[in-house]
C-alpha cells in the first residue's frame, strides 16, 4: 500500500484527526505512517494474507508499526498489551 491509499484508509477509520491511537493503545499520528518511531503506524491484515486473509476493507488494518510486528502472523486470536 503507498502513502496516498494509507492516508486515504486513516481518512475513513480517523477522520482529519492528527493523532489517534491502535487497538493496543499506542499512539500514532497521521503523518508518520511507514515511520518507525514512537508514533509510527502501517497498515496490516487482521487476518494475514499468507493464513488465507483477503485484501479487503474488512480485514485491513491500522496499527502502530511495534503492534504489527507483536503481532505477527497470529490469527484468530492474538493478545498484545493484555489486549485480545
Amino acid at each position: 500500500m503507498n502513502k496516498n491509499q494509507a492516508l486515504d484508509l486513516w481518512l475513513d477509520e480517523v477522520g482529519e484527526q492528527v493523532y489517534t491511537y491502535d487497538f493496543s493503545g499506542k499512539k500514532i499520528k497521521r503523518d508518520d505512517y511507514n515511520v518507525k518511531n514512537e508514533v509510527g503506524w502501517v497498515v496490516t491484515y487482521v487476518k494475514p494474507i499468507q493464513l488465507g486473509g483477503n485484501n479487503n476493507k474488512g480485514n485491513i488494518i491500522i496499527m502502530h508499526h511495534r503492534t504489527a510486528d507483536e503481532k505477527g502472523n497470529n490469527f484468530p486470536e492474538f493478545e498484545i498489551g493484555h489486549k485480545k
